[in-house]
């Protein structure tokens, strides 16, 4: 047990989970497609459905889904948009060089550090493979220590020949 908690106090960024959030987008090649986009929007019009129906974006299938992401994953002008918008918010139009996007935050997850009780039986098992690879590896030097290696250089000098 005192190798387990010691273990998680010297490991703490192992068990921390970042900020992460998901966000849907609509993405167009011009701008004034995208501000009529964002009026549609705005007068209440679903953005999942004006995705499927307007973007040209892969994830228009998913109505604009981009998925969860975390800081870094995302192109940078994208994400500090994201990162500023409040859940359910719709962006202003942003210019990519993919084209111009109308983005929503649809979920926030705060982030978050597992304990050492929701982290034990992953630290043990952790443990327990360090510590065989440990005594596998003692071992094998240990036979190495051992035992008197010898070359037969007339040998490997005839097989490396023969391969010829």
């Amino acid at each position: 047990e005192s190798e387990i908690e010691a273990y998680y106090n010297a490991n703490q960024r192992r068990f921390a989970t970042p900020e992460a959030l998901r966000a849907s987008h609509i993405l167009v090649k011009t701008r004034e497609e995208a501000e009529s986009i964002r009026e549609e929007l705005m007068s209440g019009k679903n953005f999942d459905e004006l995705a499927r129906e307007k973007s040209v974006d892969p994830t228009a299938a998913r109505g604009g889904d981009i998925g969860y992401f975390t800081k870094g994953q995302l192109v940078p002008k994208i994400e500090d948009v994201c990162f500023d918008l409040k859940v359910g918010e719709v962006s202003e139009v942003v210019k990519t060089d993919f084209g111009y996007h109308i983005i929503k935050l649809t979920e926030r997850r705060e982030p978050q550090t597992r304990d050492l009780a929701q982290s034990h039986d992953a630290i043990e098992q952790t443990l327990r493979r360090l510590k065989k690879q440990r005594l596998f590896n003692d071992f094998v030097t240990s036979l190495k220590e051992k035992s008197k290696i010898t070359l037969n250089e007339n040998l490997i000098k005839t097989i490396s020949e023969e391969k010829k």
